[in-house]
């Protein structure tokens, strides 16, 4: 992506999330309707760099250190507390959760009656996702998996498999090259 697509990516996902921040907002934006997801995933990168925020590998190792310290001095639950079994099961207990929402979204959408999540089934199933990845994040932590690679490495060997172009880029981190 050029310097001016690049502008134009960050312009576009800026006011689409200004305008009411919300993830509605942003799927309807410009950006995301025109299938151009490298460009919404560039703005987001460059917004989260201009505020600081981690970005990419950086931010999945910074999650890593924050939520191994946030388990074992805030929770006082050293990793190897649980068996990685219950680690499993905490990850199966969040996706039973995530799984409960969509059938209340689903139920919604056919006019059934029941729960009635509204526009916060989106965040809703935000929230459910992000415990899933937390717990996953632990359990990785647990055998000594660096997330970054172990994701980078199996989205590139299932491209491969399939035979497509799209691959995440490896960092020096990944391949061992400098």
């Amino acid at each position: 992506m050029n310097e001016e697509q690049q502008k134009q990516a960050l312009e576009a996902f800026s006011a689409a999330w200004d305008k009411e921040n919300t993830p509605e907002a942003f799927a309807n934006s410009y950006c995301f309707r025109e299938s151009a997801q490298h460009w919404w995933l560039a703005a987001w990168e460059a917004r989260g760099r201009a505020s600081g925020q981690q970005v990419g590998e950086d931010f999945l190792r910074t999650m890593r250190a924050i939520n191994v310290d946030r388990c074992v001095n805030g929770f006082k639950h050293a990793l190897d507390y649980w068996s990685i079994m219950e680690w499993g099961c905490a990850i199966g207990g969040e996706s039973g959760e995530l799984l409960n929402v969509l059938k209340k979204i689903q139920r919604e959408k056919q006019g059934l009656p029941g729960s009635r999540l509204g526009v916060a089934a989106v965040e809703e199933v935000g929230k459910e996702i992000a415990d899933i990845v937390l717990y996953c994040d632990l359990l990785a932590a647990q055998f000594g998996i660096d997330l970054a690679e172990a994701i980078t490495n199996k989205f590139n060997a299932t491209s491969a498999k399939l035979g497509v172009p799209h691959v995440l880029a490896a960092s020096p981190q990944v391949t061992g090259k400098k």
